[in-house]
């Protein structure tokens, strides 16, 4: 199977919040799931501020077929400034599809080349892990955002990564 993309980087200012008031972040937790999406990353609401997670590897469904690797994209993200993830690679006959890096402050996430995975880019990223070449399961991407991996000769593709996302909110009122 392909190997998952990483997700994307968001950034956008804010007005009218209020002090002492409580606002909802939502960050995308860890996708489990084969061939699937990762989770998105928002604040307030899915409508106001959204990263989204990579999208996932395409499936091999039998031996003769190579799975593709999920693209990067910025398609469905909300926000002033948006990067997208680095895109998976593509499984060969040797080794399973290697996972995009996810996107970061000021840099889209690099994209998997063979077996070895998109480093990670910007400050935040997370690199994507790397393609398999032995019968071991595939690898999460490191965080935030790095891509998945899948093992080799499986038909489940690599999961996407999880959306890129900061571990601090900083309020200026």
């Amino acid at each position: 199977g392909g190997g998952g993309a990483g997700g994307a980087y968001v950034k956008s200012n804010i007005s009218g919040l209020t002090a002492g008031t409580s606002y909802t972040v939502t960050v995308g937790g860890t996708q489990s799931t084969s061939g699937s999406a990762g989770n998105d990353s928002w604040f307030g609401s899915n409508t106001t501020i959204l990263a989204k997670g990579g999208a996932g590897g395409g499936n091999a469904p039998n031996a003769n077929d190579l799975g593709a690797g999920g693209t990067g994209t910025t398609t469905g993200s909300i926000g002033t400034t948006v990067y997208a993830g680095g895109s998976g690679s593509t499984a060969t006959s040797t080794y399973s599809g290697a996972g995009g890096g996810g996107a970061g402050t000021g840099a889209n996430g690099n994209n998997a080349s063979g077996s070895t995975a998109g480093a990670a880019s910007g400050n935040g990223g997370g690199a994507g892990a790397a393609g398999r070449t032995s019968n071991n399961n595939g690898s999460n991407g490191s965080a935030a955002g790095g891509g998945g991996s899948t093992a080799p000769g499986s038909s489940s593709a690599g999961g996407g990564g999880n959306a890129a996302s900061c571990s601090t909110i900083y309020l200026l009122i």
